[in-house]
C-alpha cells in the first residue's frame, strides 16, 4: 500500500511538471483568438497583430502562491507590435522539482517573433518561437493565425499552435488548435467571445479540448475602464478556472488580472497579475 502511495504521488507530482512548463502566457487566459487586437496577440493570435494598424507596447507580471505557501513571481513578460510586426520576451520561474531532494528551481526564457498581413475583411499571422532553459530536444515552434470579420460585429479566428511539439524543459508541447469568435454585440459597451482549444493528449492517444468562454464590459465611451470575466471549462463540461481582469485607461492601460481554481466547491484566488498596455492608434469599439 505505501508502494501504491508514493506511485501515485510520484505521478501527481510528474503531471504537475508537465503542466507547469506548459503554462500559457497570462494574457491568454483573459484574452481571445478572435478578439485580440495589440501587442497581447503575440501571446494569443498573431494574425490579431494586424487587425488595427497602430503601435503599442505591452508588459505584465504574475504573482502565485498555488504551488508554495510564500507568494512569487511565476512569469514576467514584454512585447510590443508596430503595425503587424511584433517581439516579445516572456520568463517563467518554476518551483522546485517535486520529484527531487534537491533544491533546483528551474526557469524559462521564450523568445516571440511573429508578424501579420491585412487582407479583405481579415488578418493572417505566423509567430516563430524560441525556448531556452530546457533540458533537451527541440525548443523552437511555430504558430499561424487567421482573423476573419464576418460581420462588422462578429470575428471568427483560427490558430495553429506548436508546430514542431517543441520543448521548453524536457517534455514536447503537443500540436494544438484554437477555433473562436468574437461578437461586439453592443460596440465599444459589451463583447461576448467563445473558443475551443484542441491538444493532442500525452502519448497521442486521442485529442484534449478546452472549452473557454468571456465576456467584457464596460460602463461606456466616456468611461475609461472595462471588466473582462473568462471561464475554462474541460472536456468533461466541468468549470475548472474563471479569470477576472480590470482594466483602467484608454490609449494606456493599466490592468490587473486575478485567477483560481473551481474545485470542491472553492473560488479562491491563487494568482494575480499586474501590467499594462500602451497604444498609440485610433481603438477598436470593443470594450
Amino acid at each position: 500500500m505505501r508502494t501504491l502511495r508514493i506511485l501515485c504521488c510520484t505521478l501527481a507530482a510528474t503531471a504537475e511538471v508537465l503542466a507547469a512548463q506548459a503554462q500559457r502566457p497570462r494574457t491568454a487566459e483573459y484574452e481571445f483568438a478572435a478578439s485580440a487586437d495589440d501587442a497581447r496577440a503575440l501571446w494569443v493570435n498573431p494574425a490579431g497583430l494586424a487587425a488595427i494598424q497602430e503601435a503599442s507596447i505591452m508588459g505584465d507580471f504574475l504573482f502565485e502562491w498555488q504551488a508554495t505557501d510564500q507568494v512569487r513571481l511565476s512569469q514576467w513578460m514584454l512585447g510590443f507590435n508596430s503595425h503587424g510586426i511584433g517581439f516579445a520576451y516572456q520568463r517563467d520561474r518554476f518551483p522546485d522539482n517535486p520529484l527531487t531532494t534537491e533544491d533546483d528551481p528551474r526557469s524559462i526564457n521564450t523568445f516571440r517573433l511573429a508578424a501579420s498581413l491585412p487582407f479583405p475583411r481579415g488578418t493572417l499571422g505566423f509567430g516563430f518561437t524560441m525556448h531556452r532553459g530546457g533540458d533537451e530536444g527541440n525548443e523552437v515552434g511555430w504558430d499561424f493565425g487567421l482573423r476573419y470579420r464576418i460581420a462588422p460585429t462578429f470575428t471568427v479566428a483560427g490558430v495553429l499552435r506548436h508546430i514542431g511539439r517543441p520543448v521548453p524543459l524536457d517534455t514536447p508541447l503537443p500540436l494544438g488548435g484554437v477555433v473562436g469568435f468574437s461578437w461586439l454585440a453592443i460596440p465599444r459597451v459589451f463583447e461576448a467571445s467563445g473558443e475551443v482549444q484542441l491538444a493532442e493528449e500525452v502519448g497521442g492517444s486521442g485529442v484534449d479540448a478546452l472549452y473557454r468562454a468571456g465576456l467584457g464590459f464596460s460602463p461606456g465611451v466616456d468611461f475609461p475602464g472595462s471588466l473582462r470575466v473568462a471561464l475554462d471549462v474541460g472536456s468533461s463540461f466541468s468549470v475548472q478556472q474563471w479569470i477576472v481582469a480590470v482594466s483602467i485607461g484608454r490609449s494606456a492601460r493599466g490592468i490587473v488580472a486575478g485567477s483560481g481554481p473551481v474545485a470542491n466547491g472553492s473560488t479562491d484566488v491563487e494568482r494575480l497579475s499586474v501590467g499594462g498596455v500602451v497604444k498609440r492608434a485610433a481603438m477598436e469599439p470593443r470594450p
